[in-house]
């Protein structure tokens, strides 16, 4: 007995990344995305400085009274990362 094995093209890590930039661009769009998660989004050190762009638009667009509790964190992203 013989088997034919087919090979599949292995996904290249562009490819990857673009899965992950749109996975994590309907999530931010989402109603489920809080003002936390934007904080923690932010924090993290991303390569594409479109998304950090993003959420930094997206803060613009959030009251002055729901972003007061998150100054002290928003403060410190700013001036130490």
């Amino acid at each position: 007995m013989s088997a034919d094995f087919k090979l599949l093209p292995v996904k290249g890590k562009k490819e990857n990344e673009k899965e992950d930039i749109g996975s994590l661009l309907r999530l931010f769009q989402s109603e489920y995305f809080t003002i936390s998660m934007l904080i923690y989004y932010l924090n993290k050190k991303f390569k594409n400085e479109g998304i950090n762009s993003y959420l930094v638009n997206k803060l613009y667009g959030i009251s002055n009274d729901d972003i007061d509790f998150y100054i002290t964190q928003l403060w410190f992203i700013s001036f130490f990362l």
